[in-house]
């Protein structure tokens, strides 16, 4: 037994331990009295619970009256219901895992542990009045809110040793995710960028034209702005020079571009396209500089198909559930199976050929700022960003026309036709990222059970 399951293992001892002594020193009566106080109690204290937390602004980020009435309030009935029902020995570790269950989802969602503290602060007064409330008194009152505290404070120690446990794999894994996608091939995402850069110039030109009076697209709002908010970012995090990137960028679109839509081509364009121009030119010069830092090695990547792995989704999702704003933005996972089952059982070579095409094809529907991963043998994961949830069907409908009608090369000179099964999820705000995962890929199976070759939203 390696030294990390010995650990594990002595940990869960001591909290079967602790539960143990907490029991032993109460009374089977007293246990269950406070068990149905509880539990007449559990909807109340839920109200209470969540009134003072909607309440506090740390909260909100985590919180919505919506939420609340729809999911947390029953869940929040149901732990405590558990927490305080009297089992035996033999169920003491399925309580002891429902609360490390909990400490890791406040993990993934990253609940600031003094709401945590806070939160459970305020049950346990609640409960302790609560029972004085019903009439106990002297030995019998003490005892009751003895062992209520002393239940629920072993059941926050529980969440909280599993807090911090998957915050630290969480960080980890987001550190193992900005060293893979560091590694990108910089040559190519650069010259991507560059063309990228001239097309906006291009489309501002024709926006611009005399006669025409259209808001010209701001730089940010486009696929190069995309992908410096949602890539670059990531790519570049430790380096100064993004800053720059960004200022000049505003510059572009709070400056130059509400003075070009004012004037107009016709009337002095000169200056200020000049200044357009050496905006441009500047931004060409500071991602080259940046790309250049980068180097162009590709490691951590699945083999097959060059792609980031599943591995770096939690990392990947937290991200960008963080830029979209808990919901006020909208972003969306698109989640893809091959319908041939056959592609499994090919022979590897076949079958990396295949997944090679059929990666450069993704590859080539996707936009700059979206991210492409290899989510399983034939499973693959676009998380789509600032997009509409229309906008988000139309992509997922491109890809699935695009594989549909693609003719995939076999050794030889023979060629096969795939088709996808896709399951899309907008994102709704829920702060835990597995709930995104679980509707798209519950969209997905829908999709495959209705014949496959088709596009189902989650609900």
């Amino acid at each position: 037994m390696n030294s990390n399951a010995s650990s594990g293992d002595s940990v869960d001892q001591a909290a079967m331990v602790a539960l143990g002594a907490i029991r032993s020193q109460v009374a089977l009566e007293v246990r269950e009295l406070v068990h149905r106080h509880v539990a007449r109690q559990a909807a109340v204290l839920a109200d209470q619970f969540y009134s003072v937390m909607l309440d506090d602004p740390a909260a909100l980020n985590f919180l919505s009256h919506e939420q609340v009435q729809t999911r947390l309030r029953a869940s929040m009935q149901r732990w405590l219901v558990q927490t305080f029902t009297e089992v035996s020995d033999a169920d003491m570790p399925a309580m002891i895992g429902r609360q490390t269950q909990v400490g890791a989802v406040h993990a993934r969602i990253k609940l600031p542990p003094q709401l945590m503290s806070a939160g459970m602060r305020l049950l346990v007064t609640r409960i302790r009045r609560g029972l004085q409330d019903d009439g106990l008194a002297g030995d019998e009152l003490r005892t009751a809110q003895l062992y209520a505290a002393d239940l629920m404070y072993l059941a926050d120690g529980l969440m909280l040793r599993a807090y911090v446990r998957d915050i630290q794999r969480e960080v980890r894994a987001d550190e193992a995710y900005r060293a893979v996608a560091m590694r990108h091939n910089a040559p190519l995402e650069r010259e991507r960028q560059r063309a990228a850069l001239s097309e906006w110039v291009n489309e501002l030109l024709f926006a611009l034209r005399p006669g025409r009076h259209v808001r010209a697209e701001r730089l940010l709002r486009s696929e190069f702005g995309n992908w410096l908010e949602h890539k670059a970012r990531l790519l570049f995090e430790s380096a100064d020079d993004l800053r720059s990137v960004f200022d000049v960028v505003a510059e572009i679109d709070e400056v130059l571009l509400p003075q070009l839509e004012a004037q107009g081509m016709a009337h002095d364009e000169g200056a200020l396209f000049e200044q357009l121009r050496g905006k441009v030119e500047f931004l060409r010069y500071l991602l080259n500089d940046l790309f250049e830092r980068l180097g162009s090695i590709e490691q951590g990547r699945d083999t097959t198909t060059g792609l980031l792995g599943r591995r770096h989704l939690g990392a990947l999702l937290a991200r960008e559930m963080q830029q979209h704003g808990a919901g006020q933005r909208a972003f969306a996972v698109v989640l893809g199976r091959v319908d041939q089952v056959e592609i499994a059982h090919a022979a590897e070579d076949a079958q990396h050929m295949l997944l090679q095409q059929l990666s450069a094809l993704l590859q080539s529907v996707a936009r700059a700022g979206d991210h492409l991963l290899r989510y399983g043998s034939a499973d693959f994961l676009v998380v789509a960003v600032e997009t509409s949830p229309q906008t988000a069907k139309d992509l997922a409908e491109l890809m699935r026309y695009k594989v549909w009608g693609h003719p995939f090369l076999l050794s030889g000179s023979g060629s096969l036709r795939l088709s996808l099964s896709i399951g899309l999820a907008v994102y709704d705000g829920h702060p835990d990222y597995q709930q995104l995962l679980r509707r798209a890929e519950q969209a997905l199976v829908r999709a495959a059970a209705d014949g496959g070759n088709r596009v189902v939203v989650a609900d």
